[in-house]
This record gives C-alpha cells, structure tokens and sequence, in this order.
C-alpha cells in the first residue's frame, strides 16, 4: 500500500509539472532545455507506470497465487473434514452394530436364561405335583388301612361281646343248673330216693345240654370272628390295591406332563 501511494504521488507530480512545463513553453515561447526536462520526466513518468503495472501484475500474481493456495488448501480442509466425518460415521455405525450384537447377545442369554428357569419351574411343578400325588395314595392307603383295622376291631370287640354274653349266657345256664340241681336235692330229700334221682338225671342231662349248647354258640362265634377277621383282611389287601392302581395312574399322569422328570419310588406296601 505505500508503494502504490508513493506511485500515486510521483504521477501526479509527474503529471503537475508537464502541466507547468507546457503552460511555460506555449507563455514564453518555449526553450528547449525546459523540453528536454519535460521529456524526460515523461519518460521517468512512463518508467514509474511500467514499474507500477509490473507491481500490479506481480501483486495479482501473487494474490492469484495465494487465492489458488487457500483453494488448495480449503480444498483439503473440506477433504479432511469429509474424511473425519466418514470416519466418525463409519466408528458411529461401528459402534451401533457392536451394540446392536450386545443387544442381541443380551436378549439372546435373556430368553436362554428364561428357558431354562421355565424348564426348572416345569420340573419343579411335576416333582410337587408328583410328591403330592404320591402323598395322597400314602394317606389313602393309611386311611383305608386305618379304616380296616378300625373296623376289624370293632367286629372283634362286637364278638368278644357276644362271646362274653355267650359265656354269661353258659354261666348262667351252669348256675341254673345247679339250682336245678340243690332244688333237686331239696326235691329229693322231700321225695322219694327214686323220684329224686329222676329229676337229679333230669337236671344233669339239661345242664349238659346247656353246656353243649354254649360250646356250639362259642363255636359259631369264634368262626364268625375268623370269617370277620379274613374279610376284613381282604378288604384290607384290596383298598391296598386300588392305591397301589392311583398311585401308578398318578405317576403315569406325571411322567406324561413332564417325561424328563425322575420315576417316583414305589408307595410301601
């Protein structure tokens, strides 16, 4: 900038004093000495505009040169910047497939894990509904156990009843007898030896009698005793059964739901 002031100056110098010098010439008639200073400022004036055009040809060169440097270089910030921003997509997309595969591989093990807690709740379903069952045929089996040997005893206490009443029935048969007997005694001593002895044979054959009669009822008893007692025992043995038939039904039932699971052990007989 200040050589282009100083240029400017100079041209107008140069150019005041051509004014002055023709103005001088065509006045006084001219001398040429003031011509040849004229001429020579002209041409020093003509040198300063070829220097000047140089100067400008040269700073255009140069801003040329510096316009096409901030090109090239704006050029490869732009390039740079694409290439930074592909990078930054291709790490942005990089990093949503590595999360997108650890989602996956989360929801992955997630449903994994849940399979298998469901396969265990299943399991453990069918072993409980399974001890359950097995429970149940056990309390069956006990309750109709308990229930026969229940009611073995009271056909049992019902026939020593019987048998005690029969026993009573025989004692009192006995004790009937022998006052049959003493009145007989009593009779005879009352009576005639003969007409005494009649009814003494009389009242031995009736206690006899009564004695047999007892026997064959206590007989009868003690076999409606063992034939209550064998039936019961077979009622007994086929109640065992049929829990023994739920129970199985009950496991089969199990080991359909859940083949996988373990065999229940045997209900003890």
């Amino acid at each position: 900038m200040a050589f282009f002031k100083k240029l400017k100056e100079r041209l107008f110098k140069s150019s005041s004093k051509i004014d002055e010098g023709l103005e001088a010439i065509v006045g006084e008639g001219g001398e040429e000495e003031t011509i040849d200073t004229a001429a020579q400022e002209a041409e020093a004036a003509e040198q300063v505009l070829q220097e000047a055009r140089a100067a400008e040809a040269d700073r255009l060169a140069e801003e040329q040169r510096l316009a096409e440097e901030q090109r090239l270089a704006e050029e490869q910030r732009l390039a740079e910047e694409q290439r930074l921003a592909e990078a930054r997509a291709a790490e942005k997309a990089a990093a949503q497939a590595a999360a997108d595969a650890a989602e996956a591989a989360r929801q992955a093990e997630t449903e994994r894990l849940g399979a298998e807690a469901a396969r265990q709740v299943e399991a453990e379903a069918a072993e409980v509904q399974r001890a359950e069952a097995q429970k149940a045929a056990e309390e069956a089996a006990l309750r109709a156990a308990q229930e026969a040997a229940d009611e073995a005893t009271r056909q049992a206490n019902e026939e020593a009843a019987q048998q005690a009443a029969d026993d009573a029935a025989a004692e009192a048969a006995l004790q009937a007898a022998a006052r049959a007997e003493r009145e007989a005694e009593e009779e005879i001593q009352r009576q005639e030896a003969e007409s005494a002895a009649r009814v003494a044979e009389a009242a031995r054959a009736a206690a006899a009698e009564a004695a047999r009669q007892a026997e064959a009822e206590a007989a009868a008893s003690r076999a409606v005793e063992e034939d209550a007692a064998r039936k019961a025992a077979e009622e007994a043995r086929r109640q065992e059964a049929q829990v023994e038939e739920a129970a199985r039904k009950a496991q089969e039932e199990v080991q359909r739901a859940n083949p996988r699971a373990k065999p229940p052990p045997c209900v003890p007989r």
